[in-house]
């Protein structure tokens, strides 16, 4: 098993189907849950916010981490990059966990 996203929004249904660039037109967040397998070290989230250099460049997209349980805690969990469509997470740890995640880009209405 791997570390694997489920995507709740935009998608019309949770799908480990990453939501499309035309799925996200008009819409500034990204999120689900990722299951981890306590074994593999990187998760890669596909967002598709298609994200400007300028918005890396000013630290986009923000990315929250829900804990869905106390295990959570009992690992290291940090953005390894960023990239227009992708986030990176570095998970340390032997234990599998589940926990939410959230994308964002800026407010779309700002643009």
């Amino acid at each position: 098993m791997a570390n694997t996203p489920t995507y709740y929004y935009p998608n019309a249904a949770p799908s480990t189907t990453p939501p499309t660039v035309a799925q996200n037109r008009g819409k500034s967040l990204v999120s689900g849950r990722i299951a981890t397998d306590g074994a593999t070290a990187n998760v890669t989230i596909q967002h598709n916010l298609n994200l400007s250099q300028a918005d890396l460049d000013r630290d986009f997209p923000l990315v929250r981490l829900e804990p869905r349980a106390a295990t959570f805690y009992a690992q290291t969990i940090f953005v390894a990059s960023k990239t227009a469509n992708t986030v990176v997470l570095t998970t340390a740890g032997t234990v599998a966990i589940t926990f939410g995640f959230s994308v964002e880009r800026p407010p779309t209405n700002a643009r």
